[in-house]
């Protein structure tokens, strides 16, 4: 069973490293062939992003109100859709407004992995399965570029980077085998009191381990009480490792979606605007 969560899961980050990564990619083709702006060009690379950050906040308050496996699932549901919708603006507003809506599914979803992984993972073992959960999300951010190798050369310029976003909507199919597939942090069932669901998860997970213990015997006392002195913790209490994070996190999101692009003078026949909207000066 946590072989199947991590590979859930980092499938799912996969599924978001991609369709973050399309934007790079798509970027390169509509800057000539909408003839954009710098300020445009700006606008729609951040505009993900931002719904990212901002989707990121409410996340962990949503994950231990709903759920783990609900938000992941529901927030994997929401920005596939939109970014099947992208695939379909007829104008930069529209592909701007979506952009930033899919972003806060991403954002919503982001830490997810993490913590749902974290909950089954043995505690001598977390440190590997980060790694593991980290080599899907470069993965996923390899895979657009390469897909756009592949369809931009050999389609029409319009219908290219359109079908780059149908691509990235596929997987909310995917979904769907989450639902039926991933389990819920049995440590999310017990502190809401559902019992019976926390005993079923474990008593798959020790079955298939070979350590089946008679139901009196599992820690759902472990589960229920919060360790000596981590009831309350402070922000003051981390705020060097908080600040720390703060700082190496963006720097590395920010560098992976950094993209060198030549820059050249769209002609008038391989261009055309997509709308006055947002001003070019």
């Amino acid at each position: 069973m946590v072989r199947r969560v991590l590979l859930l899961c980092g499938s799912a980050w996969l599924v978001e490293a991609f369709d973050i990564g399309l934007i790079g990619v798509v970027l390169v083709v509509l800057t000539k062939f909408w003839a954009l702006s710098a300020y445009q060009v700006g606008f729609l690379a951040a505009a993900s992003t931002v719904g990212i950050a901002v989707g990121l906040i409410p996340s962990g308050v949503l994950a231990d109100r709903i759920g783990r496996k609900p938000l992941l699932v529901r927030a994997l549901v929401w920005y596939t859709v939109l970014t099947f919708a992208a695939a379909f603006s007829s104008g930069l507003g529209m592909l701007v407004a979506l952009r930033f809506l899919a972003g806060l599914g991403m954002g919503a979803m982001f830490p997810l992995p993490y913590t749902l992984a974290s909950e089954f993972v043995a505690k001598n073992r977390r440190g590997a399965a980060a790694g593991i959960l980290d080599a899907f999300l470069s993965v996923g951010y390899f895979i657009a570029p390469l897909l756009a190798l592949v369809l931009i050369p050999v389609l029409p310029t319009d219908f290219g980077w359109r079908l780059l976003f149908v691509a990235g909507g596929i997987p909310m199919v995917f979904a769907l085998y989450l639902q039926r597939k991933l389990p819920e942090s049995p440590r999310w069932l017990a502190s809401k009191g559902d019992r019976e669901g926390a005993l079923r998860v474990l008593s798959s997970l020790e079955a298939e381990l070979g350590t089946c213990r008679p139901v009196e015997s599992l820690p759902f006392e472990e589960l229920d009480e919060e360790p000596e002195g981590q009831g309350h913790v402070r922000f003051r209490d981390l705020r060097r490792r908080t600040l720390m994070i703060w700082v190496a996190f963006p720097s590395s999101f920010t560098g992976s979606r950094t993209t060198s692009r030549r820059r050249s003078r769209p002609t008038a026949s391989a261009t055309r605007a997509p709308s006055d909207w947002p001003p070019s000066s």
